[in-house]
């Protein structure tokens, strides 16, 4: 099964995978099911996925690119900004960190096309590019060091 952990004060995790046979367990661990319709993927006679073809992967990409894309899971203004059209979704609390760390490509809204205040508050710190090339390049940066 392959996990998204987003971590909270306390664990909160969603989870995917592409066996429906698994739906009643993650429900019962409290993590969200998505459901991403890959076709047949079947089990092997031991209860574990079979692999899935070059055509499955990227449905699977392409499903959870959408859940996480339409989750503005650390933008405060769904707990502070009653007009907005978030206002009330789940969020992470990142916003009450000592300090946040954001990698984005530009200060654009994002998928939901609403402004996130974390982005200009003390403690959040930005850094612009893409988010892989990024994080390659810090953690280069840091072994050199």
């Amino acid at each position: 099964m392959e996990m998204i952990p987003r971590i909270t004060r306390a664990q909160k995790v969603e989870a995917f995978d592409t066996r429906p046979v698994v739906e009643v367990q993650v429900k019962s661990l409290g993590a969200r099911f998505v459901k991403i319709d890959l076709g047949e993927t079947g089990q092997t006679k031991d209860g574990y996925a079979k692999a899935l073809t070059d055509e499955q992967l990227q449905k699977q990409r392409e499903g959870m690119a959408k859940v996480c894309a339409a989750s503005d899971v650390v933008n405060p203004a769904a707990r502070e900004v009653a007009s907005s059209p978030i206002y009330g979704m789940p969020i992470f609390d990142a916003d009450n960190a000592k300090t946040v760390l954001v990698l984005k490509r530009s200060m654009a809204a994002g998928f939901s096309g609403v402004d996130n205040p974390l982005f200009v508050k003390e403690n959040t710190r930005m850094l612009f590019g893409d988010a892989k090339a990024t994080v390659q390049q810090l953690v280069a940066e840091f072994k050199e060091s």
